[in-house]
């Protein structure tokens, strides 16, 4: 859904239509919060962390708000827990 180095919005499309069978609006955003706040792996040096971060962490965190983005198109009438929303949006502004 969010690898780094492909978008595919069909797949996404599918997952917005089906995600409910599965888990709740507020696990869903959960486990795309824990994807957004992803870590560098242990052991790079500053130089890899810095390539990480631009390859590979700032593709996914992309994805990660371009599938809000759609999920907010297709059901308008989400509601979610403020709080998570707010840290998401916080942690964004930081960057």
């Amino acid at each position: 859904l969010t690898t780094p180095d492909i978008y595919n919005l069909e797949f996404i499309e599918i997952i917005l239509h089906t995600y409910q069978w599965y888990f709740s609006e507020v696990e869903l955003f959960s486990y795309l919060l824990a994807r957004f706040s992803m870590n560098c792996p242990i052991g790079l040096s500053e130089n890899e962390k810095r390539k990480f971060d631009e390859k590979v962490r700032f593709n996914v965190r992309h994805k990660v708000l371009l599938f809000i983005k759609q999920w907010f198109n297709l059901y308008k009438d989400i509601l979610f827990v403020v709080n998570e929303m707010h840290v998401l949006f916080q942690e964004i502004i930081y960057l």
